[in-house]
């Protein structure tokens, strides 16, 4: 079975979000995100959906070309959030995906309120 499960995910999240029955806030991603890795995590925003913790977040890269050339590059990814003792952590990830990136733009909108100014 060939199966995308992180554009699964994020076409399903995308339509409870336009249907408003889940809610995206903006919150410090976790700690397996970002720490001891070259990543930047630019924008994180957390759900609940199925009673899990639901992580739809913006990664930076660097993309070489050589030992000493890169470009930055941008993806967009989901994950599921766990508690762990004192910190929380990325169980899952998964994304770059062209619906994973529709609902990382409309996440956004909606969270930031910029779409209340539209109304």
């Amino acid at each position: 079975m060939n199966r995308n499960i992180a554009e699964e995910l994020a076409t399903k999240l995308l339509k409870e979000t336009h249907l408003e029955n889940i809610v995206w806030s903006i919150k410090e991603a976790p700690f397996n995100l970002e720490n001891k890795t070259e990543n930047f995590i630019s924008i994180y925003l957390e759900t609940t959906y199925k009673g899990k913790i639901i992580g739809l977040f913006e990664k930076r890269l660097k993309h070489y070309h050589d030992e000493d050339i890169y470009d930055w590059v941008s993806e967009a990814n989901l994950c599921i959030v766990e508690e762990k003792a004192t910190r929380r952590i990325s169980t899952w990830e998964g994304g770059g995906s062209k619906a994973t990136r529709d609902l990382l733009f409309y996440a956004k909108a909606k969270a930031s309120g910029v779409l209340n100014l539209l109304e």
